[in-house]
């Protein structure tokens, strides 16, 4: 190792970022966000619903409601990691009826656990994409 490559170890590691600056997330609470599906184009969360597809009223964009879904759950997930994924709670945060769908969307998709309590709640886990 030359003399150059140490004087390029020590410029790169006192450029080393200690603290990252964007650890410091926002303080939210569940109760408090706007739930519904919110649309992938121009984030409005006025939807219109018909048969298999979902279209935004703001921008007209459309999708699948199971590629909605999906990704609704992906947000849910990411800002709510330790939360369990059942179907009501995905039928509330999405705000979508009938709960068929999202049972549906979350059967096909991703991987149910064991029950975990006396009530039988199953809540899912991992999608099956990732495995």
């Amino acid at each position: 190792m030359t003399e150059d490559h140490e004087k390029i170890g020590e410029m790169l590691a006192s450029l080393h970022i200690k603290e990252n600056p964007y650890q410091h997330l926002p303080v939210y609470d569940y109760k408090n966000l706007q739930k519904g599906l919110n649309c992938a184009k121009c984030a409005s969360f006025f939807f219109k619903i018909t048969h298999l597809k979902c279209q935004c009223l703001d921008c007209g964009y459309q999708e699948l409601v199971e590629k909605a879904i999906i990704r609704n759950v992906k947000q849910f997930r990411r800002l709510f990691p330790n939360e369990k994924l059942t179907t009501n709670r995905i039928a509330e945060w999405c705000q979508i009826n009938p709960k068929q769908w999202i049972q549906r969307t979350l059967k096909k998709n991703f991987i149910r656990k064991p029950a975990v309590d006396l009530l039988r709640i199953k809540p899912y886990k991992k999608s099956r994409q990732s495995r």
